[in-house]
C-alpha cells in the first residue's frame, strides 16, 4: 500500500520548478481567518444600480464596479424632511482587474463619496464589512525567497525518491501524502480563495466621503494565512521517514532518510525565518499586502442620512462608491467613478408641526395646573398663561 502511495505520487505530482515569479494564489476559508475578522457580510440589493465597464480610475482596484444602497428610495418613493438619521447601508462590488500587471501605491481603501448637498447629513455608522478574493505576485515577495528554494529542493528530492534514484522501493514504507497535499496547496495558483473582515469607517473633516482602510485588515488575514501554510508544510516535510522491511529494503530507506535530512534542515530554517515577520507590523505583512491582487470583492458601508432640510425641488442625492490604492484622496477625482447609487428625496420645508389641542386644563396658581391635550409625537409643548 505505501507502495502504491509512491506510485501515485510520483504519477500525478510532476512539480514544476519554485521561482520568485510564480503566482501563489492564498487558500483562505473562514477557518484559517482571525475569529475577531470575520464576519457574516449581507448584500442588499436596492434601486440606483449602474455598471462600469472597467475601472475608469488609475487608482481603481475593480473592474466592472456596481454599487447599491438599501434606503429603498426611488423617483416615486422619496423620503421626506421627516427622514431623519435613516440607517442606509451602501454595498460596492467589482471584479478583478484585466490588467494584473497595473503598478499601484498608497493605501488600499474603501470609499463612498457624499454628494455636495448631503454634506453634513451623512455619518459613518460603524465598521466596513469586507468580503473579497486575493492572489499573491510572488515576485514581490522577497522574504518567501528561502522558502521557496527549499521547497524546489524538496521537490528535486521526492522525485529522485519516486523514481527509484535512490533504489528500488520494493519493501519501503514511505507516505508522501501530506508533503503532496502542502506542496500543492502553495503550488496551485488556481485554487482561489475568499477572505472576510472588517475595517473601521472614517468620515473625512468636512463631510466629503466616507473611507475605510483595507489595508490593515487584509494585511492580518493574509499573514495569518500564509503563516498557516508555512507552519504545516514544515510540519509534513519533519514528519516523512522512510521504513523498509527487509535488509534490502532497510538499506534503501536509510538512503532516503540520509537524503531528506539535509532539505528538511533547509525547509525548517527557511520557514523559521520567514514566520517572526508575518507577526503584527513584521516586513512580511507589508509585503503581502503590496503584492495582493483583488479578485471578486464586495464591500459594505454602513451609515446614517438624513434628509437635508427646505428643499425647493426633489433631489436624487448620487453617491459614488469604489475601491482605490492610493494615500491622497481626490473627491473631485473619485466623483466620476462609475459606482453610483442615488437616494431621492422630496422637495419641502421643514415639517410643519400640528398645533396641540387643550382637552382639558385644572388646578390653580397654588397647587399648580396640570394640562391635558394631544401634540405630534416628540413634539415640544409650552404651556403660557394669557399673558404670554
Amino acid at each position: 500500500m505505501k507502495k502504491k502511495i509512491v506510485e501515485d505520487f510520483n504519477r500525478k505530482s510532476q512539480y514544476k520548478k519554485w521561482t520568485k515569479r510564480k503566482m501563489l494564489n492564498l487558500a483562505i476559508s473562514s477557518g484559517l481567518l482571525f475569529t475577531s475578522l470575520a464576519i457574516p457580510v449581507s448584500i442588499a440589493v436596492t434601486s440606483g444600480t449602474i455598471s462600469a465597464s472597467a475601472a475608469v480610475l488609475d487608482i481603481e482596484l475593480l473592474s466592472n464596479v456596481t454599487s447599491n444602497n438599501d434606503s429603498g428610495t426611488s423617483t416615486s418613493n422619496r423620503w421626506t424632511a421627516a427622514n431623519q438619521n435613516q440607517p442606509v447601508n451602501f454595498t460596492v462590488s467589482g471584479g478583478a482587474l484585466a490588467d494584473a500587471s497595473a503598478v499601484f501605491s498608497g493605501q488600499k481603501q474603501a470609499v463612498l463619496v457624499v454628494p455636495p448637498e448631503l454634506r453634513g447629513n451623512v455619518a459613518a455608522a460603524g465598521s466596513a464589512a469586507i468580503n473579497t478574493n486575493v492572489t499573491i505576485d510572488l515576485s514581490k515577495v522577497t522574504f518567501l525567497t528561502a522558502v521557496l528554494n527549499a521547497a524546489n529542493d524538496l521537490t528535486n528530492v521526492i522525485t529522485q525518491i519516486t523514481s527509484g534514484a535512490l533504489g528500488n522501493l520494493t519493501g519501503v514504507d514511505i507516505d508522501l501524502t501530506e508533503v503532496n497535499r502542502q506542496l500543492e496547496l502553495v503550488n496551485n495558483i488556481e485554487n482561489l480563495g475568499a477572505a472576510s473582515f472588517t475595517a473601521p469607517e472614517t468620515l473625512a473633516a468636512d463631510g466629503s466621503y466616507i473611507s475605510a482602510p483595507i489595508s490593515d485588515g487584509l494585511g492580518l488575514v493574509l499573514a495569518q494565512n500564509v503563516s498557516n501554510i508555512l507552519q504545516d508544510l514544515n510540519a509534513a516535510v519533519q514528519a516523512l521517514e522512510a521504513k523498509g522491511t527487509s535488509i534490502p529494503s532497510n538499506l534503501v530507506a536509510a538512503a532516503i532518510n540520509a537524503a531528506l535530512l539535509p532539505v528538511k534542515g533547509t525547509v525548517n530554517v527557511a520557514v523559521s525565518g520567514a514566520l517572526p515577520l508575518l507577526a503584527v507590523g513584521g516586513s512580511g505583512v507589508n509585503e503581502l499586502v503590496d503584492a495582493s491582487l483583488l479578485g471578486a470583492t464586495t464591500v459594505t458601508l454602513p451609515t446614517t442620512v438624513s434628509t437635508p432640510q427646505n428643499l425647493s425641488n426633489n433631489l436624487d442625492a448620487r453617491f459614488v462608491g469604489t475601491v482605490v490604492q492610493t494615500d491622497l484622496l481626490d473627491v473631485n477625482l473619485l466623483a466620476t467613478a462609475d459606482g453610483v447609487s442615488n437616494i431621492y428625496f422630496a422637495a419641502g420645508t421643514t415639517s410643519e408641526v400640528t398645533a396641540p389641542t387643550i382637552t382639558g386644563v385644572t388646578g390653580n396658581s397654588t397647587a399648580g395646573y396640570e394640562v391635558k391635550g394631544t401634540a405630534d409625537a416628540n413634539a415640544t409643548v409650552e404651556i403660557r398663561n394669557a399673558g404670554g
